[in-house]
């Protein structure tokens, strides 16, 4: 009868039934204890529950058991709290599978958290140099030269990187014209006819960095076009409205910076650009007992 329970906790597991899943993994640990993928099966029932903490324990029994599941060391590294212990669960992640970028980028993460800029910006390199179709490793790079004081290098790396998309950005007229006569709704519609793209979120934040980077290096009038290219393709971003109303600001353009910052406290509910974060990267099942 070995692994009985373990192959019904799977069915209950895929059928939602995630009470019951939880004891028939329970009760397939108590029968092999040495089976990684019970104890992986039983976090991921925890996790998928709400309990996050409760999986820690889990996920450590199945790593020392299998120390080649990568996928389980970040998922590990994901759960926990302290930025040390996140940082050591990702690099057993990348020693058992270096080639998966976003063990990288989570690393990349944790350094930031403990102020080890230098580090990070290797590892977001090397995230890059095997994903580099994923913008999101280069916005999050290109927004970690701005936390190092490194403008001229972000705005480089930005600028580059904007060059390399092909993509279709709008800043007409017209939606200019309704946005400066406080018409946001009429602006919103006339931006949205822009023909999308599914990296559209990173690419925005790369306009929004480049400008960033560029008042910062007093180009307030680039910083301004940048911030507007930001707005062009996600219009109900108030952090966007936000510093595009500073940029105008700086430049001494005070009756548009006054409506920029009207209309980013009118979409303030929206979150604000968050660090990055950590990326979950699915589990994959491992063959068990049968």
């Amino acid at each position: 009868m070995l692994g009985v329970a373990g192959k019904l906790a799977r069915i209950l597991n895929q059928t939602g039934r995630l009470e019951d899943a939880e004891k028939a993994f329970r009760l397939a640990i108590a029968e092999d204890p040495a089976s990684a993928e019970w104890h992986a099966g039983l976090a991921t029932t925890l996790i998928a529950q709400g309990r996050k903490e409760e999986a820690i324990p889990a996920l450590i029994e199945a790593t020392d058991l299998d120390p080649s599941r990568a996928d389980l060391f970040n998922e590990l590294g994901l759960l926990e709290l302290h930025p040390a212990r996140a940082e050591e669960a990702f690099r057993a992640a990348i020693a058992a599978d270096a080639t998966i970028a976003a063990y990288w980028a989570n690393l990349a993460v944790c350094l930031i958290d403990q102020w080890r800029l230098d580090e990070a910006h290797d590892c977001f390199e090397e995230a890059i140099r095997l994903d580099p179709g994923d913008l999101s490793y280069a916005v999050d790079l290109g927004h970690l030269y701005i936390d190092m004081g490194r403008f001229s290098d972000a705005e480089l790396w930005f600028r580059r990187t904007l060059w390399e998309i092909t993509h279709s950005t709008i800043l007409d007229g017209p939606a200019w014209n309704a946005y400066g006569a406080g018409r946001y709704d009429d602006a919103d519609a006339l931006f949205a006819r822009r023909r999308g793209t599914p990296d559209d979120d990173q690419i925005a934040w790369a306009y929004r960095g480049r400008g960033v980077a560029l008042l910062a290096m007093g180009q307030d009038r680039e910083a301004i076009v940048s911030l507007r290219g930001a707005i062009s393709i996600a219009p109900r971003e108030p952090t966007f409205h936000q510093e595009l109303g500073e940029a105008l600001r700086v430049s001494g353009r005070e009756p548009p910076a006054r409506r920029a910052l009207a209309r980013a406290e009118q979409l303030r509910t929206a979150q604000r650009r968050k660090p990055p974060t950590r990326r979950p990267v699915t589990l994959t099942p491992a063959a068990g007992p049968r």
